[in-house]
């Protein structure tokens, strides 16, 4: 479990991947985020951080990813 984005629901955590198609979301085990909320997270080079300062709207290829896959299911 290294650098990449992560969900947290609860006490379900995914690490948020993709096949160049769809978003896929494996669940993992991960003390670090146990004692944070809902939301999410990037870990990048041993540091956590929420996702309050990612930069969220139509041309953003995250928004994009995870609005595609919201309105296919």
């Amino acid at each position: 479990m290294g650098n990449g984005f992560y969900i947290k629901k609860g006490r379900c955590v995914c690490e948020i991947d993709t096949d160049g198609k769809r978003l896929l979301l494996e669940p993992v085990k991960r003390k670090d985020l146990a004692k944070m909320g809902d939301g999410l997270y990037l870990k990048k080079q041993g540091k956590v951080y929420d996702g309050s300062g990612l930069l969220l709207g139509p041309a953003y290829q995250i928004c994009y990813c995870l609005l595609s896959s919201r309105q296919k299911t």
